[in-house]
């Protein structure tokens, strides 16, 4: 067989070799090639495609564009290319190389899709709606892009985009919503998140939180998903209840009264209900030491706590990352912030300096008055004849799937046998995300759960676990944030502890670290 038809073989070995995820095989043969034929475009742009597969982006970029030198007009070329200097954080030619591909072939749809999230996470909303719309037009059966309608709604707070969407493109075909709807895909979190906000955007709501529940099991550390699923339940089941009072916007001073504007579009999007607190607790922060006037997206916190009412966002900005170095010098409010009026795109933690940052932080959490008169019952029953609460936070979920370090049941309860006998009265809480899997360990100690306490909401029953460890007299803090929060919330407790993964035992923990006096 002459070498050349030997080496079109090879070529087929390689690629059938990376469809299956054999990526090192693959490279060998595609290497065999490139020494036969040091110009052959495929096997360097492909060489490349397997080393993006195992994370070697500078290998695979520095293949890729050696493959667009010796042939610059494949699209397919530009779509990786774009797709792996997004990977290596080099986002804006990630979008130059997607829109290069654009120019040589305008209708293909994996570019447009990866171009117009790509626009979404950099905070280019108008552009990214743009492409959304574009790709409507050419494929009106498309679903994915309606994960990123649904986003874009959200940053840019503005109502009925995604409804009217599906209107204008359902009017253009021979079938109605109903049938649109069902023909969405199961198979996937993002296609069961996109099934049940629609679900519930058209009035069919328990089927859309249905839909939702589902994407969340598939996708439990999801923010997008927590949101969704958060708020619509709210809204219908508690809406008049909350806001019969007040409004998000109640009590905000005239953006006159700043220095400047600081807007947040992407919060609610990134992790659940801890991870938001926590940007928006560095939002407020440096908001408050630049005097800075404050507007967000919608997000569960401005649901639960009384200072979370900021207005909705009325404009777009210019984006500026949390990374950005001249946002970075501004943290501790000695330098100006970098312009007068940005959007902040993924958030920051701002570490409280003073006592009185402390208390600010604490005031901005305080829970609406009917989540606090329904959980305060639950407090005093837990009380009940007791003195000393103390509450566990154990994570599992998400941060077992995700490789996370999760301390075994065994490490509290050798613990407690030391601490127990030396409370006053105890009374042990414990709150965790996999509740039926944790606390039958625990049985020695008659510990206490949400399910315990009656509170029965119409959401996922977080906020119980939040508000007992943000009301106890000892907590032992998880791994993620959402107990840390709480705790920051809790303005008696004075004994917080952690465990510590490079000792494998539980230590107390300061709370406040940069605070002198924690009274």
């Amino acid at each position: 067989m002459p070498q050349q038809e030997q080496m079109s073989d090879v070529l087929e070995q390689a690629f059938l070799l990376q469809q299956k995820n054999q990526h090192e095989e693959a490279i060998r043969l595609f290497q065999q090639i490139i020494e036969y034929d040091p110009e052959h475009s495929d096997a360097h742009h492909y060489i490349g495609l397997s080393y993006m597969e195992q994370n070697n982006l500078s290998k695979a970029i520095a293949e890729m564009e050696y493959s667009i030198q010796l042939i610059p007009d494949l699209e397919d070329y530009y779509c990786n290319l774009g797709v792996t200097y997004w990977k290596n954080h080099q986002k804006e030619k990630a979008v130059a190389c997607l829109k290069k591909g654009l120019t040589l072939n305008p209708d293909n749809k994996y570019i447009n899709i990866n171009l117009a999230q790509y626009l979404l996470n950099l905070g280019k909303f108008e552009e990214s709606l743009s492409e959304c719309h574009k790709i409507l037009e050419k494929y009106p059966y498309d679903y994915t892009v309606f994960f990123i309608l649904i986003i874009l709604e959200h940053c840019l707070c503005q109502k009925n985009l995604v409804a009217s969407s599906l209107n204008r493109l359902v009017n253009n075909t021979s079938i109605n919503i109903d049938q649109w709807l069902k023909e969405i895909p199961e198979n996937d979190s993002k296609y069961l998140f996109v099934k049940g906000v629609l679900f519930v955007t058209f009035g069919k709501n328990n089927q859309g939180y249905r839909y939702l529940k589902k994407a969340e099991q598939q996708d439990p550390g999801a923010g997008w998903i927590f949101t969704y699923k958060t708020i619509l339940q709210i809204k219908h089941y508690y809406g008049p209840i909350l806001f019969s009072d007040t409004s998000p916007e109640h009590g905000t001073r005239p953006e006159s009264d700043y220095s400047g504007t600081i807007t947040m579009s992407d919060l609610g999007i990134y992790g659940r209900l801890g991870h938001q607190i926590q940007y928006y607790l560095g939002l407020k922060l440096y908001a408050r030491r630049h005097k800075l006037y404050i507007e967000t997206s919608d997000w569960a916190g401005r649901y639960f706590f009384d200072g979370c009412n900021d207005p909705y966002i009325s404009q777009i900005y210019k984006s500026i990352d949390s990374k950005d170095p001249s946002l970075i010098q501004s943290f501790n409010g000695n330098c100006p912030p970098p312009r007068k009026k940005f959007n902040l795109r993924d958030g920051f933690y701002v570490q409280p300096r003073t006592l009185e940052e402390k208390k600010f932080i604490q005031q901005i959490l305080k829970p609406r008055r009917y989540w606090k008169e329904k959980l305060e019952k639950s407090i005093l029953l837990l009380k009940k004849n007791k003195k000393t609460l103390l509450s566990i936070h154990i994570r599992r979920g998400d941060f077992l799937k995700g490789g996370y370090y999760v301390p075994p049941n065994q490490l509290y309860l050798e613990w407690l046998e030391q601490i127990w006998p030396h409370l006053p009265q105890p009374v042990l809480y414990i709150a965790s995300d996999e509740i039926e899997s944790v606390k039958a360990d625990f049985y020695k100690f008659s510990p206490f759960i949400s399910e315990n306490l009656d509170n029965q909401f119409y959401f996922d029953d977080f906020f119980t676990d939040f508000y007992v460890l943000s009301q106890s007299d000892i907590v032992v803090l998880g791994q993620s944030s959402f107990s840390r929060i709480a705790a920051m919330c809790n303005e008696k407790c004075s004994q917080f502890y952690y465990t510590n993964p490079e000792t494998q035992t539980i230590e107390p923990f300061k709370l406040w670290p940069f605070i002198d006096s924690d009274n």
